[in-house]
């Protein structure tokens, strides 16, 4: 049966505009992603032969009746990736490209997702640090002062939106639907989330603005990175609502059980505790004037303002948190 062809000159320039891409029936996004799973299901596959199972293909070709018993594979399988010391990741990732395989028996894969989270229990996962609500305003308050303003914008979209830091950076202004752009009494903002592209610059400045608030480690690195935005804001929204439900939705994540994976209310509420007194102070300062700072921000940038003055103009050699203490900016 030969392709429809286009009807109007509209669905012609979309045609033309869609002839590179290529469709998938899965939720993958990223190439790597897909590129990836498929190796960890070739690497499956492989353990299903040697065990004595049927090939991967045949598996998932069972009825759903049986679905429980690829679950127990799965199982199998990932006590056996357990004691051959591999990392968490391949038995995380080989459930969910299974599911991706097939992707009615996804929530038949309970008992496999049981073992996912024994293991977690038993090795607790290295997951990105959450940042706290105060560490997040006294980072955008230094952006600010430094004229970043695409900085400030994209961190505090991810945090507040609960953004892979990829889809943030991959946004364009009209995937941004704000209040004005929308029906009238509309008081939130949506965003049109496509796949992420690379984050290159955008790693250093964080890591500039940690260093001169004085959140480095000994080695040279940073407490936090760009992925510590989506886990941060999760865990606020659950402080704050209660509602585990909302905090998944707003999410994205497929189950309440994986969305656990990302939140860390006791690291969030014990951060700031755990640092010097005087670093808690700067983080303190820091935040308290976020609200002054983005309004002068605002004034600076209705009056034509460069913003390479703005460090010049915010600054004031009688500020506690002066840059002799270590801080990007005095107020």
């Amino acid at each position: 049966m030969a392709p429809p062809a286009p009807r109007t000159p509209a669905d012609a320039r979309r045609a033309e505009s869609r002839a590179p891409l290529q469709l998938f029936a899965d939720r993958i996004v990223r190439l790597t992603t897909r590129i990836n799973r498929a190796k960890l299901l070739e690497d499956f596959e492989a353990w299903l032969i040697q065990a004595g199972y049927m090939t991967l293909k045949a598996i998932l070709s069972w009825p759903l009746d049986r679905t429980e018993e690829i679950s127990g594979i799965l199982v199998s399988y990932g006590r056996s990736l357990f004691r051959a010391g591999a990392a968490y990741y391949r038995y995380s990732e080989t459930i969910n490209a299974v599911a991706a395989a097939r992707p009615g028996i996804r929530r038949h894969l309970g008992s496999a997702w049981d073992l996912a989270f024994a293991w977690l229990s038993e090795e607790p996962h290295a997951h990105h640090k959450a940042l706290p609500k105060g560490v997040l305003l006294a980072v955008l308050a230094a952006a600010l002062s430094w004229g970043w303003l695409r900085e400030a914008a994209v961190f505090a979209l991810a945090w507040a939106g609960l953004l892979r830091i990829g889809e943030a950076l991959n946004a364009y202004r009209r995937d941004l639907i704000l209040p004005r752009d929308a029906a009238p009494g509309t008081d939130f903002v949506l965003l049109q989330i496509s796949s992420p592209k690379t984050r290159g610059t955008l790693r250093r400045r964080f890591k500039t603005l940690q260093e001169r608030l004085g959140l480095a480690s000994p080695d040279g690195g940073a407490h936090f990175d760009l992925a510590s935005f989506r886990p941060g804001g999760a865990t606020w929204m659950l402080t704050m609502t209660e509602n585990p439900d909302l905090v998944r939705r707003r999410g994205r994540w497929l189950s309440t059980r994986v969305m656990e994976i990302y939140l860390q209310e006791v690291q969030a509420a014990t951060y700031l505790p755990s640092l010097s007194t005087e670093r808690r102070a700067v983080l303190q300062q820091a935040s308290e004037a976020f609200s002054s700072i983005l309004a002068k921000a605002i004034f600076f940038i209705d009056s034509n303002i460069p913003q390479a003055a703005w460090y010049y103009l915010l600054s004031d050699r009688k500020s506690a948190w002066s840059k002799k203490k270590g801080v990007v900016v005095g107020y």
